[in-house]
């Protein structure tokens, strides 16, 4: 868990007109930093006033792009509370980047409460009129002065909010769907006037599409799969999960990190959140199934896959074997 300090700003800005917010317009109060270091890894977390960013100009990232960001909202409902829209998602889309890029990986949980913290501090600059919301964009950057082809020793993630309206001054208009050169349908977002006269306070969508013609296009594949040869393995794992990491996400982690020349299947059998099961947390437990297709596997296989699976997710999601 991280531990923010919070400078709060002596000189607050205007909120400007709910009416004629535009995208990417207006900027909050504050911004959230924190550091990394090679060898040190994540440190100095902190809410800060929003003021410009001092770089070196042989920053690395100036010379080579090494940065990512995402993007992500939050909402006032009619009641008047503040919601965010499945930041762990988020998280993991940045996570996944950033392996990518090779930049440092900020864990799933740390960027949810880092992005908690900066929206409770500003929460009076989330807009409340339809179609509005509070825009969130973290991003991370390379900072080390450095012109060698290398990757930095040192970045800096960083989250700042723009109130907004729609990314386009006309609105979301519907957008056409092709198959080749055929339309077969349309979907686009509901007018935010009709959202309110029907009562629906989250973001919607609407589609229509001509399933006929969509068929008409479709392909009848056929796959054929010989009898396995040799047993399948199977172990139960029961999880400790922080709230926030969906249990996709970690069926997700076992897929992709897991040989998936031996890996068959997973499958969970139980969500459970109550006594036992410390707070803040939720237990997941699942089934998951190895099959060699030429040999049948050892105990010794099958952990070594189990445990270098465990890792990845405690790397990434903080997960526990519950005991």
């Amino acid at each position: 868990m991280l531990d923010i300090k919070f400078t709060p700003t002596t000189n607050k800005k205007p909120k400007p007109d709910q009416h004629n917010l535009g995208f990417g317009n207006y900027y909050t109060d504050h911004m959230l930093i924190i550091d990394h270091t090679e060898g040190i890894g994540w440190h100095d977390a902190r809410i800060v006033p929003y003021q410009p960013i001092q770089l070196d100009p042989a920053a690395m990232v100036l010379h080579y792009a090494m940065e990512s960001f995402e993007g992500m909202k939050a909402y006032r409902t009619p009641e008047g509370k503040v919601q965010l829209f499945r930041p762990a998602c988020t998280a993991e889309r940045m996570w996944n980047t950033n392996a990518r890029m090779c930049l440092p990986q900020l864990p799933v949980e740390d960027f949810v409460q880092a992005v908690k913290a900066l929206v409770k501090v500003e929460e009076d600059w989330v807009p409340s009129l339809p179609g509005t919301s509070l825009y969130i964009r973290p991003f991370i950057f390379a900072d080390e002065p450095h012109l060698g082809v290398r990757t930095s020793k040192t970045h800096q993630f960083m989250i700042i909010c723009s109130p907004v309206g729609a990314y386009y001054s006309t609105g979301i208009n519907p957008v056409k769907i092709f198959v080749e050169d055929e339309s077969v349908g349309y979907i686009g977002e509901v007018y935010p006037d009709v959202q309110e006269a029907y009562d629906i306070d989250i973001l919607s969508y609407v589609a229509e599409i001509n399933l006929v013609k969509l068929f008409a296009h479709a392909v009848d594949h056929r796959e054929f799969k010989a009898l396995p040869k040799y047993p399948a393995i199977s172990r139960d794992l029961a999880l400790l999960v922080k709230d926030g990491v969906s249990s996709d996400q970690v069926v997700a982690v076992i897929k992709k990190v897991t040989n998936r020349k031996l890996l068959e299947s997973v499958e969970i059998f139980d969500v459970y959140k109550g006594q036992g099961v410390p707070k803040g947390n939720t237990s997941i437990a699942l089934t998951v199934v190895f099959r060699a297709p030429d040999r049948t596997l050892t105990d010794d296989e099958v952990q070594a896959e189990i445990d270098h699976a465990l890792k990845s997710m405690k790397r990434k999601y903080r997960v526990k074997l519950r005991v």
